[in-house]
């Protein structure tokens, strides 16, 4: 005899980055677009998703898919009816952890960035000035600094959403991308307005 496999749940996920209301609208809008979702509750201050679904509602994958094509994190997606998961606290640790070492990788390069720029400001231009600021600007911007807030950012466009990644990344890619289109290709003209006639 075949027995009908009912859905479980609620299902619960952690996700790291919803940290504002605004971050929790975008998660809660990503889910909804899913069929067969009954009810969704967020909460910011433990970072908790907990979802119920209807006997035809999505697997619990699949929700984890939204929210990470969302630009979001999950560090954890359970069936709160099968299994209890793992610490709120230990996850928030792992999390803040991960956070902290990409912004002392970030930082080095950026306060060796602001300690180059006085004195080249305010006393001695130094040679290879523009160069050195763009090899150390490019680890910030590019690798371990940036480059999970840029793929962050492309989910969130690509979901049809803005988070605070799209933000950060509209803030530094192109800056540094036309900062180094001007030190390739200098401009060798002096503009003057309203043009000579």
């Amino acid at each position: 005899m075949n027995e009908d496999v009912t859905k479980t749940g609620p299902y619960r996920l952690v996700v790291p980055g919803m940290g504002s209301d605004h971050c929790a609208g975008i998660v809660r809008s990503s889910i909804e677009r899913l069929e067969g979702i009954e009810s969704i509750r967020t909460n910011i201050s433990n970072h908790r998703v907990q979802v119920k679904v209807g006997d035809n509602g999505p697997e619990l994958e699949s929700i984890r898919k939204a929210v990470e094509n969302a630009g979001y994190e999950v560090d954890e997606a359970i069936d709160e009816s099968r299994d209890k998961g793992r610490d709120s606290v230990e996850m928030e640790e792992a999390y803040l952890k991960r956070a902290w070492r990409r912004f002392v990788i970030a930082a080095i390069p950026t306060t060796l960035i602001m300690i180059l720029m006085m004195p080249h400001m305010f006393w001695q231009p130094i040679p290879g000035y523009l160069a050195i600021i763009a090899i150390l600007a490019f680890p910030v911007v590019f690798l371990y600094g940036g480059w999970a807030t840029h793929v962050s950012s492309w989910k969130a466009i690509k979901n049809r959403t803005a988070n605070m990644d799209v933000l950060i990344s509209m803030g530094s890619l192109p800056p540094y991308l036309i900062g180094l289109a001007g030190f390739i290709w200098p401009m060798r003209h002096s503009w003057k307005w309203p043009p000579p006639s």
